[in-house]
């Protein structure tokens, strides 16, 4: 066992061979006389002398020599840590304690007990209301126990009792309206029948409301309305009794320039909610294009379209669209509305028997060489390379056609039988001879 361990028994009571003069001792840093009686540890040359040798400096004492030997390793006196105090916070200090750890034989606390004194928070200022009448403070002593201030800072509320004369009613009172104010005069008056207050809840003297004025609204103006403001003058009357009249402003319509209003579009109906035109302006539409020129190579320019709610289209004379050419095979002419007519491509022809009475035809290739003709190559003569491409045509050997497959194959029909054959290619040869 250590010195620590051997210490922390003493503390206990329950360590032997220790006597008053041990402890005092201890208590010496271990400087002390022996008596003859017991045989100590000497801590400067580390052996076993008798209690009586001068200069014992062992804390610890024992009954024979060969105890004490058999302890000189472990007896050696461990010193308690130094300790580094911090300086204790504001009103605070380090009182010393003599406390002993029982574990270890050291003060318990070193530095000393921390003990801080309480903080004096002064209490807060009160704010008294006037008491009522009748009443009054009345100042006492009692105390908070948790703040330590007064539980009543400005007093106890005491009134006194109201001397009616007679067994006079207590009211229920309301209180009086905003800007009214008490008469007293009129508020002492008793009854002189009860002797009871006359008046029991006070009198007061009010001013006289005046009355907002009545007024008869008129219809506003066409595109103006009313809107709702609560707006007060200095009598608590609206300043705006009828609403404030709010009117459209009046509509800036663009110059259409090259564009045009839609017929029908412009609305001067008042909306119910705005009170304003519906559409003053109408709707304006604007051309895409002059002329066939202005659009794309697949498209012409005519008149645009235009759909109305009903589902039904409206022709815009004065404003254009491009759209694309009618191909081959489409439907061309005939008698329509500007907006609904088709141009064929370029290099078709717009062909079909009813033409002349307003008619719709097809859009067909437009061919240089008559039908039946044998300018097979529209080169405007008959000649060895015609009879060449009307057997190509009866080959079908098309791809080295410089003309369009309907040009050529009418052209190369000599018999008019609709069918490219041999019989057509000796007619061709028959026109050459």
């Amino acid at each position: 066992r250590d010195n620590r361990a051997i210490r922390a028994e003493e503390a206990r009571g329950t360590y032997p061979h220790r006597t008053l003069t041990a402890m005092a001792a201890r208590a010496l840093n271990g400087l002390v006389t022996c008596t003859a009686y017991f045989y100590g540890c000497n801590l400067s040359n580390n052996s076993c002398e008798c209690g009586g040798a001068s200069g014992c400096s062992s804390p610890f004492q024992y009954d024979t020599k060969e105890e004490c030997q058999k302890n000189i390793d472990t007896s050696i006196d461990v010193p308690c840590p130094l300790p580094s105090c911090a300086a204790p916070p504001d009103n605070c200090k380090y009182v010393a304690s003599n406390e002993i750890d029982l574990e270890t034989g050291c003060p318990m606390y070193p530095c000393g007990v921390l003990t801080c004194e309480p903080i004096d928070i002064p209490c807060p200022m009160p704010s008294c209301a006037a008491p009522p009448d009748f009443c009054k403070y009345v100042f006492d002593n009692e105390i908070d126990p948790v703040t330590g201030c007064p539980m009543n800072p400005c007093g106890k509320l005491v009134c006194d009792p109201i001397d009616l004369p007679g067994p006079c009613p207590l009211p229920l009172c309301v209180a009086p309206e905003e800007g009214c104010v008490l008469n007293a005069e009129k508020t002492a008056l008793l009854n002189p029948e009860t002797g009871c207050p006359m008046y029991p809840c006070g009198y007061y003297d009010c001013d006289e409301p005046v009355p907002c004025p009545v007024v008869d609204c008129e219809e506003p103006e066409p595109f103006c309305k009313y809107t709702k403001d609560d707006t007060l003058d200095e009598n608590g009357c609206l300043v705006f009794p009828c609403g404030k009249k709010e009117c459209c402003p009046i509509p800036d319509c663009p110059n259409p320039g090259e564009c045009m209003v839609v017929p029908g579009s412009v609305d001067w109906t008042q909306d119910e909610e705005t009170a304003c035109p519906i559409s003053p302006c109408g709707e304006i539409v604007c051309s895409e294009c002059i002329d066939n020129e202005s659009c794309g190579p697949d498209e012409f320019c005519r008149s645009k379209q235009y759909e109305q709610e009903n589902g039904s289209v409206l022709c815009l004379m004065e404003a254009k669209e491009c759209v694309p050419y009618a191909q081959e095979g489409d439907t061309c002419g005939g008698f329509v509305a500007p907006c609904f007519m088709s141009q064929c491509a370029p290099g078709l022809a717009c062909k079909g028997d009813q033409i002349p009475v307003d008619g719709p035809g097809t859009c067909q290739v437009e061919c240089v060489a008559k039908p039946g003709s044998g300018d097979v190559n529209a080169d405007g003569s008959v000649s060895v390379l015609d009879v060449v491409m009307a057997v190509n045509l009866i080959l079908e050997k098309v791809d080295s056609l410089q003309v369009p497959l309907a040009c050529a194959s009418s052209a190369a029909n000599v018999n008019g039988d609709n069918d490219i054959n041999i019989l057509d290619v000796i007619n061709i040869v028959s026109l050459i001879l």
